[in-house]
């Protein structure tokens, strides 16, 4: 028992050398971090067919005795379906920094971004390859925030955070024809951006330290309440 907690401390050692005092919290006031948070969210997407309603009953070809028309003949030809088979997502990366007024407020901004990729296949009304394509998505959002700190010891702080910006989604889907590329059209999309880290938990020296935080992000046009809802981080405090 003597010799675990021998190396209990001498594993921790470095840490407590290294403690921050409060001069050294009143010096450092400036802070970067940069970390990444989860995407669980962006996989519960939507996955499968899309399509708009098709007949009961579809032949495979033109048959003039079960009463179908050469204009319905062609308007299944032309009817198009999506088959989307798999989605690809991005986690959130994202580059914050901090200028703390005192030991309990804080006020800075966060930069975040996340995307996703999803192919597909384009059918027609009969259930034959038309040609392939692509989904891709990249979301920005730049969100100015406070901080409030409520626990403060020498290494461990507990922390809240709650911030508004504004956040953009590109979007853009390049489609894959029998013959070359098809043309490919972007899409910009704008809306607010709301982020709030409801517990955090910080753990570090004057210098250097690391982040883990639980809370949400909210952006009206990525189509989900809530995503990026744990993060982890690391910063140095300047």
């Amino acid at each position: 028992m003597k010799k675990l907690s021998v190396l209990f401390f001498l594993a921790f050692l470095p840490l407590c050398l290294m403690a921050e005092t409060k001069e050294n919290r009143e010096a450092n006031r400036h802070e970067i971090r940069i970390g990444i948070g989860d995407a669980v969210m962006g996989h519960l997407g939507f996955t499968g067919w899309y399509e708009e309603p098709l007949p009961d009953i579809v032949p495979p070809a033109p048959d003039w005795g079960l009463g179908i028309t050469t204009e319905e003949w062609h308007n299944n030809l032309k009817q198009e379906r999506l088959n989307y088979s798999s989605r690809h997502v991005l986690p959130h990366f994202f580059l914050g920094y901090q200028y703390r007024f005192n030991s309990w407020f804080g006020f800075g901004f966060q930069f975040d971004f996340s995307g996703e990729y999803q192919p597909y296949e384009i059918i027609n009304g009969y259930g034959q390859y038309i040609r392939g394509g692509s989904s891709h998505t990249l979301d920005w959002a730049l969100i100015p925030e406070v901080r409030f700190t409520y626990f403060h010891r020498e290494k461990v702080n507990l922390f809240s955070t709650l911030g508004l910006g504004a956040a953009m989604r590109t979007t853009w889907s390049p489609t894959l024809p029998q013959w070359g590329m098809g043309p490919i059209e972007t899409q910009y999309e704008f809306s607010p951006a709301l982020q709030g880290t409801l517990l955090g938990v910080s753990v570090g020296s004057n210098h250097w330290f690391g982040t883990f935080e639980l809370g949400y992000q909210f952006e009206p046009i990525f189509g989900v309440l809530m995503h990026k809802m744990a993060s982890a981080s690391v910063g140095y405090r300047f």
